[in-house]
């Protein structure tokens, strides 16, 4: 969507803001913020593949259990994360998650190897083949 900014193809984007103050911290100039359009953070769905014990579920950063912080999500550490592309929420939440359960305490700390699989289809596919081990998408748009 950027690159459509940039390029004078669209004059107007609603866009996810990490992706945006990604690119803003990252010196993309082609862009201005005006404004919002919800106020509230998204729940990101936390979709695997059957055989994956009862992780099938909703991961809220800012409403997630000390218990369901311990127990539940240590599973994904160092998981195969599917992503849309590299910048977008499927790739930025992810850290948000991992922050959230301390695995980001050391800078070097990789706790994911991130494989791209384009869009909703490709990461369903990429999941029934077991290419990828989870992805995190928005989970009104996953029903």
């Amino acid at each position: 969507m950027l690159s459509l900014l940039k390029s004078g193809d669209i004059d107007i984007a609603v866009a996810l803001t990490e992706g945006l103050l990604a690119a803003s911290l990252n010196g993309n100039k082609s862009f201005k913020l005006i404004g919002t359009y919800v106020d509230s953070p998204l729940t990101w769905g936390v979709s695997t593949h059957p055989s994956k014990k009862s992780l099938d579920e909703s991961f809220n950063a800012f409403s997630a259990s000390e218990e369901d912080l311990r127990t539940r999500w240590p599973v994904l550490k160092n998981a195969r994360i599917g992503v849309s592309r590299f910048g977008s929420g499927s790739h930025l939440i992810p850290f948000v998650m991992a922050d959230s359960l301390g695995w980001l305490e050391n800078k070097d700390d990789k706790p994911f190897e991130f494989v791209v699989n384009r869009d909703i289809d490709g990461l369903k596919t990429a999941i029934g083949n077991k290419e990828t081990d989870a992805f995190l998408w928005e989970r009104f748009t996953t029903k």
